[in-house]
């Protein structure tokens, strides 16, 4: 699904009382869904400690994300730098 991400938390990371580490971060994207009227919005996860390859993230880029069933983050890949997008000139 292509979506604009449009917020994000800072990177938390530490140590849980069961002595596991972590380190996620919330990411606020909007994009376009069947059986929503106007634009469907979710709140995702992205754990560092179980994925790879993560690209970097940056507020109005697109990105194509992969959701399971329940919402949870299968894959993100970018699709469109917004630094890019601001850079091109008008017309070309």
């Amino acid at each position: 699904m292509r979506m604009k991400l449009v917020g994000m938390t800072a990177i938390r990371e530490g140590t849980s009382k069961k002595d596991e580490a972590y380190c996620f971060q919330t990411l606020h994207l909007e994009g376009k869904r069947m059986d929503v009227e106007g634009t469907a919005v979710a709140n995702v996860r992205v754990d560092y400690t179980t994925m790879n390859n993560l690209p970097s993230f940056e507020l109005g880029s697109l990105y194509d994300v992969d959701l399971s069933d329940r919402g949870y983050l299968r894959n993100i890949e970018l699709l469109e730098n917004a630094t890019q997008k601001r850079r091109q000139l008008p017309g070309s």
